[in-house]
């Protein structure tokens, strides 16, 4: 047998390739989850809930929704970290700086999700309507920024492939 051909290291490559393929396939759904339901929220569902509100805030009806679409988001943010961790773990070396830069990005866009899950909805919820719709307008800001970072980093996993 030839020692540039070995069956089981040719089985070995074949295995990560595909491992590869799949998390690469997992990261991108979850992004697009992410993202698109962010683009959704941003542009389609608070304008709508903002403009059917009129002067009143409708914290209940914002509450409805955050309750209903929550696992969701945080599903698709914790397939993205786990499904960039399997990359990194299988192809890493081969693009050490972009996938730490993408990735910092990425953990920046979760913690961000978290602060306003654990920071800045409770204000939202709790605080006199006064400064409830100060920090509802810094949530929204804040998810605008994250939706067209998102949108970046989406841009790159795909061309990454």
């Amino acid at each position: 047998m030839s020692p540039l051909y070995n069956p089981r290291s040719l089985e070995v490559a074949v295995s990560d390739r595909l491992a590869l393929a799949g998390l690469m396939y997992l990261h991108v759904l979850s992004l697009s989850l992410w993202f698109g339901g962010l683009f959704g929220y941003v542009f389609m569902v608070w304008p709508a809930i903002m403009r059917e509100a009129g002067d009143a805030f409708p914290r209940d009806l914002l509450a409805m929704i955050a309750i209903r679409t929550a696992r969701w988001i945080y599903l698709a943010m914790v397939t993205a970290l786990l499904s960039l961790a399997g990359i990194w773990m299988l192809d890493g070396r081969a693009r050490t700086s972009l996938l730490a830069g993408y990735s910092v990005l990425l953990i920046a866009l979760v913690a961000n999700n978290v602060y306003g899950t654990l920071v800045a909805w409770p204000r939202i919820m709790f605080l006199p309507e006064s400064l409830a719709r100060h920090e509802w307008y810094w949530f929204r800001v804040r998810m605008t920024i994250s939706l067209v970072v998102g949108l970046a980093l989406h841009g790159v996993a795909i061309i990454a492939r």
